[in-house]
């Protein structure tokens, strides 16, 4: 009886500790790297001062934004970005920022300011501008060799470097 008490107890333990995990968790992508690879946002608009159909515009018209493979979407749920934009009360500040939809990590942010309608222009512009640096900035990082900790990388030897010097 006293064996199939434990045989039990370490039956019912074990099954608790199947779906643990021990390792430790993949590290969180960087802000770069998510608007290197990310392509598509949905616009949020809090305020009736900038409309979402003419923020949406605002980003498609946005210098380079096509050349960059960059697209607006209607549904969040095929979003990779959301972008939500309002207004600061009794003024002409628009504060806006964009969040990785499926992290929920705000990869940009800012603040236009606007007295005759070029917010969606201004922040479709500083979007543009933002993600065509974490594309060069994530290039350059994914070219690095994994493991090298910023060491010189050994340079092979050609029949100059080994020719004895006068």
């Amino acid at each position: 009886m006293h064996k199939k008490l434990v045989f039990l107890a370490v039956l019912f333990m074990s099954c608790f500790s199947i779906g643990q995990s021990t390792g430790t968790p993949a590290p969180r992508p960087s802000t770069d790297e998510l608007l290197a690879t990310g392509k598509t946002f949905y616009v949020v608009s809090d305020t009736i001062f900038a409309k979402k159909e003419e923020l949406e515009k605002g980003l498609v018209r946005a210098w380079d934004f096509n050349k960059l493979g960059l697209q607006v979407t209607q549904r969040e749920s095929d979003a990779d970005f959301i972008v939500f934009v309002s207004r600061a009360k009794f003024q002409n500040n628009f504060p806006f920022t964009v969040t990785h939809r499926a992290t929920r990590i705000v990869v940009y942010g800012g603040e236009v300011n606007s007295l005759i309608g070029t917010v969606p222009w201004k922040i479709g512009w500083r979007l543009v501008d933002r993600i065509k640096d974490a594309r060069s900035v994530y290039a350059k990082t994914a070219a690095a060799p994994a493991g090298n900790s910023g060491a010189a990388t050994p340079q092979p030897a050609n029949a100059a470097s080994l020719a004895p010097q006068p």
